[in-house]
């Protein structure tokens, strides 16, 4: 799998599978893509649309999201290895965080209308 580092990737309407360390999304338009098994490590969403993407087998490991829609998103499909969270000012209605251990997850300001924290913790 090919290594993206440190890139800043802005207005993007697709990602190609590979990982990505230390990258940062401005303004992308993922909403249905397909984001399965891409790796995702130390990066950071700013204003992006995830909704309703595929993010099965997709590794979060240390993401932040800033101010990204990210409604209807299974985050109970990806990689559970390291997955870590920041949300701030994000919508995130419909998601489904369904039995994962979240300890060092965050949600500031964010809208989180029928999200399914069944199961999850975030205890450490």
């Amino acid at each position: 799998m090919q290594t993206i580092e440190n890139e800043i990737f802005e207005n993007e309407k697709s990602l190609a599978k590979a990982k990505y360390d230390y990258c940062t999304f401005v303004n992308c338009s993922f909403a249905n893509s397909d984001l399965s098994e891409i790796v995702f490590i130390e990066c950071t969403f700013e204003n992006c649309d995830l909704s309703n993407a595929n993010i099965d087998l997709t590794a979060f490991k240390t993401a932040v999201f800033k101010g990204c829609k990210l409604i209807g998103l299974r985050f109970d499909a990806c990689q559970s290895t390291l997955l870590a969270f920041d949300f701030v000012d994000c919508i995130m209605d419909y998601s489904s965080f369904y039995n994962l251990k979240l300890p060092n997850t965050s949600f500031k300001n964010c809208q989180l209308h029928e999200v399914d924290f069944s199961e999850a913790n975030f205890l450490a």
